[in-house]
C-alpha cells in the first residue's frame, strides 16, 4: 500500500512530537502504535521509504509546512500573532557537574598559573641573578599566553647551562607545553561564559543549576 505525502508528514511529525527521530523506530511504530496506524491510514511504510521522504521530498519545505499551519491557526482564530511568550520552564539535563566549565574553576587554575610562574622566576633569579639583572620587572598579576611563552622561553633560556633539579626542568617543560594554550583556553572559556558562572560543555547555552528535590506529601 502506497503512503500519501501527507500521511507520511503526519506520521514523522508525530514521530518527532513523540521523542522517536530514527526512521527504524518510526518504522516499528508504524506497526505497533494505534495513532501512527490510524495517520499512516493503516500503510506500513519501511525506514527506506520514510528516509526517502524526509531527506528528499521535506528537504527545505518543513519551515515553509509549519508556517503555513501556523497562518491557518491565526485564521481560524486559535492562535493570536501579537503577543510572544518565552516559556521559562527549567528542565532536568541528562548531564553532571564534570561535564559543565566553571567560572570559579578558570579564575582558580589562571591564579595557579600565575603563581606557580611566579615562583619559577624567583627561582632563576636566585641561580641566575647576573643574567636577569637587567630584564623588566614582570607583572604576575595581570598575565596572557603571551606573557607566559615569553617568560618561559627567558628562564629557559638563563638555565639552560646551569645545574639545576631534575624536578624544576620538568615543570619547565610542563609549563611550556601546556600553560600558554591553557591560558588562551581559558580566555575563549570566559568569552562563553560572559556574566554566567557556568556553561554546558556540550551545550553551551545550559547554565548549571541545582533542582530541588522533589517533596511527596503523605495524607
Amino acid at each position: 500500500m502506497i503512503l500519501p505525502p501527507e500521511n507520511a508528514f503526519e506520521s514523522i511529525d508525530l514521530g518527532y512530537l513523540s521523542n522517536i527521530y530514527s526512521s527504524r523506530k518510526m518504522e516499528q511504530a508504524l506497526k505497533e502504535n494505534i495513532h501512527f496506524m490510524w495517520l499512516s491510514a493503516m500503510s506500513r511504510p519501511d525506514h527506506n521509504t520514510l528516509n526517502r521522504f524526509r531527506s528528499e521530498r521535506l528537504k527545505g519545505e518543513v519551515k515553509a509546512i509549519f508556517t503555513q499551519i501556523v497562518l491557518l491557526l491565526e485564521k481560524e482564530g486559535l492562535v493570536s500573532l501579537e503577543t510572544t511568550f518565552v516559556d521559562g520552564t527549567k528542565i532536568e539535563a541528562n548531564a553532571n557537574r564534570y561535564t559543565f566549565v566553571w567560572g570559579r574553576a578558570i579564575k582558580k587554575h589562571q591564579v595557579r598559573i600565575a603563581e606557580q610562574l611566579e615562583e619559577l622566576w624567583n627561582y632563576a633569579e636566585s641561580v641566575a641573578k647576573e643574567e636577569l639583572q637587567n630584564t623588566e620587572n614582570i607583572d604576575f598579576k595581570e598575565i596572557d599566553s603571551e606573557k607566559v611563552a615569553q617568560t618561559i622561553n627567558k628562564i629557559n633560556e638563563v638555565l639552560k647551562d646551569k645545574k639545576i633539579p631534575s624536578k624544576v626542568r620538568q615543570k619547565l617543560n610542563y609549563a611550556k607545553k601546556n600553560w600558554a594554550n591553557n591560558l588562551d583556553k581559558y580566555k575563549k572559556q570566559q568569552a562563553i561564559l560572559q556574566a554566567r558562572n557556568s556553561y554546558s560543555k556540550t551545550d553551551t547555552d545550559a547554565t548549571f543549576m541545582r533542582m530541588k528535590p522533589k517533596v511527596r506529601e503523605f495524607h
